[in-house]
């Protein structure tokens, strides 16, 4: 029986209304720069002046190249579809809903299990301290795991079949 794999309505239609902004304000662009005097001018001045902003910004290098050659490559319209997609910060309602799941989640105590890793291992209960801080998570005790070799050394190369 063969699995057919059907994209879900919401996802096309998502891009099909990004799609259709996109091309409104490309279009209105179009528009004002030929029919209203010195529209042009205003923004190829603002053009520039997100050229300058971009370069300066602290953002990732990764994300700066993109953004330069959106607002490069679509001279007009460049700086509106910077303002449509920039934005990667959250609205505060999502901000505070996230603050309020992170209050009533399930809070551990890891003293004591990090006061004795800290006397055993030392060194290990920095990085522990560590990765549990940025990992948001807890410390494990009671564990066990096995470190196996490189699986080129652990396995032999079956003999080649001969033909």
């Amino acid at each position: 029986m063969k699995v057919r794999h059907r994209i879900p309505f919401r996802v096309i239609a998502a891009f099909a209304i990004a799609a259709l902004e996109v091309a409104g304000v490309l279009g209105i662009m179009v528009l004002l720069c030929r029919h209203v005097p010195y529209f042009y001018l205003a923004a190829l001045l603002t053009e520039i002046g997100f050229v300058v902003r971009i370069i300066a910004s602290d953002d990732n290098p990764d994300y700066k190249v993109p953004r330069l050659l959106i607002v490069l490559v679509v001279p007009i319209a460049g700086f509106m579809l910077y303002f449509m997609f920039y934005s990667r910060t959250l609205k505060k309602k999502y901000i505070r809903r996230l603050q309020a799941l992170r209050e009533d989640t399930f809070t551990r105590d890891d003293g004591a299990a990090m006061a004795q890793l800290r006397q055993e291992q030392p060194l290990v209960y920095g990085q522990a301290r560590m990765l549990c801080g940025m990992a948001e998570t807890h410390l494990y005790t009671g564990t066990c795991q096995t470190c196996y070799p490189l699986g080129d050394r652990s396995c032999p190369v079956p003999p080649a079949p001969s033909a």
